[in-house]
């Protein structure tokens, strides 16, 4: 599983020795995930307290079946912001259609001191937990790619170029890399010995969910070397996933649109002269009722 995060938590009042940047929803599926099931949370806390604070994360609420360790963050400036990862686990559950919603809280300590002894204050951030099981034949299934048969299966290049000189840029159905053999569906970038790449690439389709109220993307994904956030984006709605470790599976789920339009799985390149990253998906599903 991955973690994600999207929009602005504002800080809460009497609290003010920081401010949150991180998504209150959480997203997994019970396919193709271990038991139990690891999580990983993005924040970013902002100090504003005129002093450098030392950050921890704790459980404040766990339901039954979430597991969560005490974690040191780090520390953060007077005036600083600092992007932390945040790892926590559900034991699997059977999940009633269409989704099991548990509600969590983590807090957030701030210390004055490296030691973690002298406690300056603490936020408890409200979560909530969206379990589904994307194989439920409840589900209609709007699209879906294995890549099996060799094609694409309605899948395009989608290539965003910012500032880029490749080598060379392959797209399409691989056996190197696959979650359900026989393909599995990647593009990989190399840049020259003088070259560098800064770009965003992957791979889109058209979709028509517009008659349904509720919409998911899920998706298997990979990242290699170089490759940082994964981008999942419909009609303007974006949700931004980062893979803990490179060249290894993570399954991906989030909320699209109900709507006639394209779907945008893509990741984000960083190479320098003479690297090579790749980007893969594979058993892709846009499931909805």
């Amino acid at each position: 599983m991955v973690f994600k995060w999207y929009g602005i938590r504002a800080p809460l009042p009497k609290r003010a020795f920081t401010g949150l940047v991180v998504d209150p929803d959480i997203y997994y599926d019970v396919q193709y995930t271990p038991d139990p099931i690891p999580l990983w949370l993005r924040l970013t806390i902002a100090n504003n307290e005129g002093l450098t604070l030392y950050f921890k994360a704790a459980p404040s609420q766990l339901p039954s079946g979430w597991s969560m360790d005490e974690q040191t963050l780090g520390s953060v400036s007077d005036g600083g912001r600092g992007t932390f990862t945040v790892s926590l686990s559900r034991s699997k559950p059977s999940i009633p259609f269409p989704t099991l919603d548990e509600d969590l809280v983590l807090r957030i300590l701030a210390y004055r001191d490296d030691a973690y002894t002298d406690l300056y204050g603490y936020i408890d951030v409200p979560l909530t937990a969206h379990g589904i099981d994307s194989d439920d034949p409840n589900w209609t299934v709007v699209k879906e790619a294995d890549f099996d048969d060799g094609t694409t299966q309605g899948f395009e290049e989608y290539y965003e170029e910012v500032d880029c000189y490749l080598y060379s840029r392959v797209f399409g159905v691989t056996d190197e890399v696959c979650v359900s053999p026989p393909y599995g569906l990647c593009i990989k970038y190399s840049t020259d010995s003088n070259g560098h790449c800064y770009s965003y690439a992957g791979a889109k389709c058209s979709y028509d969910a517009s008659a349904y109220s509720k919409v998911f993307a899920v998706i298997c994904t990979r990242r290699g070397w170089r490759t940082f956030e994964v981008y999942v984006e419909s009609d303007g709605l974006g949700y931004a996933f980062q893979l803990p470790y490179q060249d290894k599976w993570y399954r991906a789920v989030t909320p699209v649109k109900a709507i006639a339009g394209t779907l945008k799985i893509y990741a984000h390149f960083s190479l320098a002269g003479g690297q090579t990253s790749n980007f893969c998906l594979d058993d892709v599903k846009i499931i909805a009722t």
